[in-house]
């Protein structure tokens, strides 16, 4: 990756900048239930930020993040232009592998950042439409956010030029943007999701947080709600535990009937393999409850989980190669935000 070298000092800086920040932990908590990877961890629980990364007890559950400044993003000062030398056959990819001179930035790349660090969201928008139409291999460009582009040779692809990530960048580079957040700031937003964890294990919500190395991020987290958490965990234990049932079998029952999300499926394979609760923990939530049956009146069992789903949608690759966001590689962590996780903490600061 072209930025490995800047990141690695940026990283070194905030290693010993770290060393002596004062991190933010909250009071040890006793409801509540932690999942790492599928396994309990058993309480009580105590949430803290060691750096800019937070853990519950000691187990790291959101990636350390780098800080930004102005200076780690490409901001144009001037119109870029054409991609020099392009012609009307070449392929749509030549678009995206023409670099600016005297930069590392793909042209069209160097083009958005100038567009919606100059011009409001929507005429930068349009200003990217009207940049792909007039570009002398692209024989057609419809679209709004993503753009379908036919070139004169036949190829087809989907480009983005719009949507939240450049709708953030503008928000914070554009001509009435606010700028980045301060590190005192940005610290402050972590500060708060330590806080926020805090208070979902106090309602007696479950914490599933997931290591991915597939993911930018890292990290992947999503809770179940306190109404019917205890059931769910029930009937997650018996079924994980079960041998009556083969492994795809509990697989299709969770998908269908205990977890409904389409995120939580990567990770089944974790949940079945490595789930397992002492059931009288959960009876501490719902002791003198009797857990609902199917003949029970508005009996569920299930949960639909999405909204709970905390993801950077940006940093994880659908491996498609009909999207290209501004570089030849069509998932590059270099478009716009570098890190999906860093943007995130921005909208947080956008929003306060």
């Amino acid at each position: 990756m072209k930025y490995l070298k800047y990141l690695l000092l940026l990283s070194s800086i905030l290693l010993l900048k770290y060393s002596f920040a004062q991190d933010a932990t909250e009071e040890q908590i006793n409801s509540g239930y932690v999942f790492i990877d599928g396994v309990f961890i058993k309480p009580p629980y105590s949430v803290e930020r060691v750096g800019t990364a937070i853990f519950i007890n000691k187990y790291q559950i959101t990636k350390e993040q780098e800080i930004l400044t102005k200076d780690d993003f490409f901001l144009p000062k001037y119109d870029i232009g054409l991609p020099p030398n392009l012609q009307k056959m070449d392929s749509i990819d030549d678009i995206f592998e023409r670099i600016k001179e005297g930069s590392k930035e793909s042209y069209i790349l160097a083009k958005l950042n100038f567009l919606y660090s100059h011009y409001d969201f929507k005429t930068a928008r349009a200003k990217a439409l009207d940049y792909l139409k007039s570009l002398p291999n692209i024989k057609n460009a419809t679209g709004v956010d993503i753009v379908d582009i036919e070139a004169y040779n036949g190829e087809k692809r989907k480009v983005i030029i719009g949507g939240s990530s450049l709708r953030q960048f503008n928000q914070l580079f554009g001509p009435n943007g606010i700028g980045l957040p301060s590190e005192d700031e940005y610290i402050k937003v972590i500060d708060k999701r330590v806080q926020g964890v805090g208070n979902s294990l106090r309602l007696g919500k479950a914490c599933f947080i997931f290591r991915d190395s597939t993911r930018f991020d890292e990290f992947v987290s999503f809770y179940l709600p306190s109404e019917n958490c205890s059931e769910v965990l029930i009937e997650l234990t018996r079924v994980c535990n079960s041998s009556e049932l083969w492994y795809q079998q509990k697989v299709d029952t969770i998908k269908n009937s205990i977890l409904k999300s389409n995120q939580v499926y990567p990770y089944l394979n974790q949940i079945i393999n490595n789930f397992d609760i002492d059931t009288t923990l959960i009876d501490r939530h719902i002791k003198g409850h009797k857990s609902p049956t199917k003949s029970d009146t508005g009996y569920t069992k299930s949960v639909d989980v999405q909204k709970n789903i905390r993801s950077s949608t940006t940093a994880y690759s659908p491996n498609n190669i009909n999207i290209n966001i501004g570089s030849a590689d069509p998932w590059s962590n270099r478009y716009i935000f570098l890190f999906p996780s860093f943007a995130d903490l921005c909208v947080n600061f956008l929003s306060t």
